[in-house]
């Protein structure tokens, strides 16, 4: 199986063995994780896309798109391999580990990937959850469960900010950014003098003649 190899692409997928093409209508369907981890058996695969729609009520006329909108795709799929396997070209009794390592690499990369399922590929997937079972029918095979769900890509652009020259503002006073104007020493406040006024009858304040009344704590009012 050394000549073995699959080529995905937007047309199709193309095989050949030993250079050779052969059509996919002779053998099974491919399924491919990452472009180079082949499940031998799959045995199950749920595909789920998922619409997320408000549950207020909506304006007649109001666009829906502003209502909903979709979340990342996301499969779940049943896959084993076994060391009988023909992927397993030097008999190696720990192929089931080592590919089992292989798809706990991929996980912890973080870095998406394409899958192939029978039905549809996928494109910038990562794995969100990794499940193995083992039992007394599998102690040589690796039976996998995998939740594998797709991140979204976006684009980004920097746009240059307003600028923020006092030439460009009504009251640059109130709405200028704050400026550094270096150190600055600290003077102390004066003390007003007292003030007092006249006034006809004594307040009774002890000390302060009859013509005198505070009017508050260290101020006088004559």
């Amino acid at each position: 199986m050394s000549g073995f190899s699959v080529d995905i692409s937007t047309d199709g997928v193309d095989i050949s063995i030993d250079g050779a093409y052969v059509s996919p209508v002779l053998i099974r369907r491919i399924r491919l994780i990452n472009d180079i981890i082949m499940p031998d058996c799959a045995i199950q695969e749920t595909h789920r896309d998922t619409l997320v729609i408000t549950e207020h009520p909506v304006e007649q006329g109001a666009a829906i798109t502003d209502h909903a909108y979709k979340r990342p795709a996301e499969i779940t799929v049943n896959y084993s391999w076994s060391n009988s396997s023909p992927g397993n070209d030097g008999f190696s009794e720990t192929y089931d580990q080592d590919m089992y390592y292989q798809l706990l690499a991929l996980q912890s990369s973080c870095e998406p990937f394409t899958v192939m399922t029978g039905k549809r590929v996928y494109n910038d997937m990562l794995i969100a959850e990794l499940t193995v079972t083992t039992d007394t029918s599998s102690e040589y095979n690796l039976t996998t469960t995998m939740v594998i769900r797709q991140i979204i890509i976006v684009q980004t652009e920097d746009a240059p900010a307003p600028s923020s020259s006092p030439d460009n503002q009504a009251a640059p006073q109130k709405t200028a950014p704050v400026q550094k104007q270096g150190q600055k020493q600290a003077s102390p406040v004066a003390t007003p003098p007292p003030q007092f006024s006249e006034q006809t009858n004594y307040d009774g304040v002890s000390g302060l003649p009859p013509q005198y009344t505070v009017i508050n704590e260290g101020n006088f009012q004559e």
